[in-house]
C-alpha cells in the first residue's frame, strides 16, 4: 500500500524533511473524515426515531445504498477534497493499492460497487484549478 502526494511547493520539499510524514498523516485524516461523515450521515434518519417508529421501508436495498454512498462520495469529491488539496498545496494525489493489502484511504474513495483493490488499483486526483475542479481517474482492471 502506497500513498503518494505531489505538492506544488518545491520549496516545502527542500526545507521540510517531514513532508512525507505530514502527507501520510493528511491522507489518513481525509480517509477517517470521509468514513466518519458517511457513517454519521447514513444513520441520521434512524437516530431521529425510536425503534418502534423505524419501519421496514427505511432499510434501503443494496442497490439504493450504493446510490446513496456514491452520491455522498461525489459531493465530497466536488466540495471537500478540492478545498483541502488547495489549502495543503497539492496539485495531484496518487493512491496506489494492491489486492489484499489495501490502503484504508482507497476504501473510502472507491465507488460502492467496487469491493476493494483488485491486483493493483491506482487512483489519480488532479486539481485543474478552481474553475474546472478536480479530475479523478482510476486505473484498475474493472
Amino acid at each position: 500500500m502506497i500513498t503518494l502526494n505531489v505538492p506544488n511547493r518545491r520549496k516545502m520539499m527542500k526545507t521540510n524533511p517531514i513532508v512525507s510524514t505530514r502527507e501520510k498523516t493528511f491522507a489518513q485524516i481525509v480517509g477517517i473524515a470521509c468514513m466518519t461523515l458517511l457513517m454519521v450521515w447514513s444513520s441520521l434518519p434512524v437516530m431521529a426515531q425510536t425503534s418502534d417508529q423505524v419501519s421496514e421501508a427505511m432499510v434501503l436495498s443494496m442497490k439504493d445504498r450504493a446510490e446513496v454512498i456514491d452520491a455522498v462520495l461525489k459531493e465530497r469529491m466536488e466540495t471537500v477534497l478540492p478545498e483541502i488539496m488547495r489549502r495543503e498545496g497539492m496539485d495531484m494525489w496518487v493512491i496506489i493499492s494492491r489486492e489484499y493489502n489495501e490502503d484504508p484511504v482507497i476504501e473510502t474513495m472507491l465507488p460502492a460497487t467496487w469491493l476493494a483493490a483488485r491486483r493493483r488499483t491506482i487512483l489519480v486526483i488532479y486539481d485543474r484549478g478552481p474553475e474546472e475542479g478536480l479530475e479523478t481517474l482510476a486505473v484498475a482492471r474493472y
